[in-house]
């Protein structure tokens, strides 16, 4: 016999996003991950369970507020950094601004920050550096951390990767 006044939800959307949650706690990701996927949660139960229909947009400043946080990525790549800092950088909500940015690049920003900070890797790792200084360099939390996203994004680890790639100055011929 079931109670209709049971805050029991059954949603496998969002049974998913706590289950990456909890994943990304477990791996000690980072606080934007971290956040942004703990944020996705609270996203789903307000608008599939708490406020059917509620638009949150704040229409016109969506672009700008993308291009900010992508440039601070850009430049600040191997920093820590909260949702909160970004939304307030953006001048957005935390919420809005995670679901605009994914709206806009395709992706949330955790993952943006990863893509910024494997493509610094790659450079780092072409100039000779060790893969224990990339991953300091750019932020990861140990060499462990980059390898696996290094080896997720292009499907090798740094340290092949740097065994492949010619080194600065080298003549490939």
């Amino acid at each position: 016999m079931s109670d209709s006044n049971s805050p029991l939800v059954r949603d496998t959307v969002l049974a998913a996003r706590l289950a990456h949650v909890f994943a990304s706690l477990a791996e000690s990701n980072s606080q934007l991950q971290n956040e942004s996927l703990l944020l996705s949660v609270v996203a789903r139960l307000a608008t599939d369970h708490l406020v059917p229909g509620h638009s949150l947009r704040d229409a016109g400043r969506e672009h700008a507020a993308v291009r900010r946080v992508k440039d601070w990525f850009e430049a600040h790549s191997e920093q820590n950094v909260s949702v909160h800092s970004l939304a307030d950088l953006a001048g957005l909500s935390p919420y809005y601004l995670v679901r605009v940015f994914h709206k806009h690049v395709g992706i949330p920003p955790h993952k943006y920050q990863t893509i910024v900070r494997i493509h610094q890797a790659r450079k780092l790792l072409r100039s000779g550096a060790a893969v224990s200084e990339v991953a300091y360099r750019t932020g990861f939390c140990d060499q462990s951390h980059l390898n696996r996203c290094f080896k997720r994004t292009l499907g090798i680890t740094p340290g092949k990767y740097a065994s492949f790639s010619p080194r600065a100055g080298e003549c490939t011929s």
